[in-house]
């Protein structure tokens, strides 16, 4: 018998949902609990890591790295490296011809050069979303005339702490650009087809570019914490 022909559960059934959603059951015939909330934090409470000691062995300009020591579950004892990193923002622009706008640049990291979508660090006090808009002008020239955020990605949730928030604008005719003096970038305009391309042969490997024209593809869009 389904649960919604039961004479008792007519009204108060069991909805088996997605992942997030409350599972509510009828308790005695009148009393209801958030069952699955149970079982969710109890879940998580196994999987928990309580940190029982932080020592920073490195301080940067725009990082650091800490070295922690976690309970696991069943009280033993590991080490988490973990690199923290502030908010930075990324964005993908699209001009009114209909191509969009990337960059090139020289990545040491990667020793060589790299194709990327506009990207920078939030400054202290600064809103997510004027950061965008001053990277996207410094290191472009271009001046949204409408942005709207997509959404945050956590590109190394393993070991690195950075948020990039990402963001879609809407763009005209290019000015100056403003660029810090150590960089070096080169102003790239695609297609969409064109784009697809790149990707489907290897020559896009950036994450957050990749994460851009993802999310600008879907049209998602979730509102930052």
């Amino acid at each position: 018998m389904n649960a919604r022909d039961h004479p008792v559960k007519s009204k108060r059934w069991l909805q088996l949902r997605c992942l997030g959603q409350f599972r509510i059951i009828p308790i005695f015939g009148s009393a209801i609990i958030p069952l699955y909330a149970i079982l969710f934090t109890q879940y998580v409470s196994r999987m928990y890591e309580k940190t029982l000691n932080t020592k920073t062995v490195f301080k940067g300009r725009i990082l650091s790295v800490d070295v922690l020591e976690v309970e696991l579950a069943g009280g033993r004892v590991g080490t988490r490296e973990i690199i923290r990193h502030g908010v930075a923002v990324a964005v993908i622009a699209r001009r009114r011809d209909g191509r969009f706008v990337f960059i090139r640049q020289f990545r040491k990291a990667m020793e060589r050069v790299c194709f990327e979508v506009m990207a920078g660090n939030v400054d202290p006090d600064e809103a997510p979303e004027a950061a965008a808009v001053r990277e996207l002008k410094e290191e472009t020239g271009y001046e949204p005339d409408s942005i709207r955020l997509l959404a945050p990605i956590y590109p190394s949730v393993g070991y690195c702490t950075e948020r990039i928030d990402i963001f879609y604008a809407d763009v005209h005719e290019p000015g100056e650009t403003d660029f810090d003096p150590d960089e070096s970038i080169e102003t790239v305009l695609v297609t969409e087809s064109e784009m697809d391309g790149l990707i489907r042969s290897g020559q896009v490997q950036d994450a957050k570019t990749l994460a851009a024209w993802a999310l600008h593809k879907s049209q998602i869009q979730v509102k930052c914490d």
